[in-house]
């Protein structure tokens, strides 16, 4: 008796951007002086799914 195994993967990807002036975030300069900046998150997902 033979067995069949399906096996599917899937990939998933996405990026999602974000500019709110209302949110501050602190310069690197280490002037103490806030900007609103795009903020950006990334996301990364991988699915395995097997049948016998």
């Amino acid at each position: 008796m033979k067995r069949l195994l399906l096996l599917f993967v899937s990939v998933n990807a996405a990026a999602q951007f974000i500019y709110e002036d209302k949110t501050k975030i602190a310069k690197d300069d280490g002037s103490g002086e806030s900007r609103s900046v795009l903020q950006i998150k990334q996301i990364f997902g991988a699915g395995l799914t097997y049948k016998f």
